[in-house]
């Protein structure tokens, strides 16, 4: 039974990943991520009973222990890609900001610059 509902989880899993790719929610590199993890939970579902004896054989005497220790370390390692993901693009955000800045300056300047030059034209045509 909880083979069933094992395969059950991991296909409903599979298939909101192929939904929000489809709605363009999630973007293809990040899909192929999501899509290994859960092909590998109906992997992991499928092979249970190959995962109680590997479990024995290793020395867990709790097979469901075994689960919980590789699915900390996924968590974490997704984690820190996650981490390593928003560090380049806040570093990216940084830039693009100062670079903003940079080019509203220099439209200002060029702004100012055209005004004190059509003051200048004006002023020089009212002496003529």
């Amino acid at each position: 039974m909880i083979r069933a509902i094992s395969i059950g989880v991991a296909v409903i899993f599979l298939l909101q990943i192929f939904y929000y790719t489809s709605k363009h929610r999630l973007r293809d590199r990040y899909a192929f991520l999501w899509m290994m993890i859960g092909l590998l939970g109906l992997a992991t579902a499928i092979a249970i009973p190959l995962l109680n004896k590997l479990a024995s054989k290793i020395g867990v005497a709790y097979m469901p222990a075994l689960v919980f220790l590789i699915v900390i370390i996924v968590a974490l390692s997704l984690l820190v890609h996650t981490t390593t993901v928003l560090s380049k693009h806040q570093e990216i955000i940084k830039i693009l900001v100062q670079e903003n800045a940079y080019m509203n300056k220099e439209i200002k300047d060029l702004k100012a610059k055209v005004e004190q030059q059509e003051r200048q034209v004006i002023s020089t045509n009212r002496k003529i």
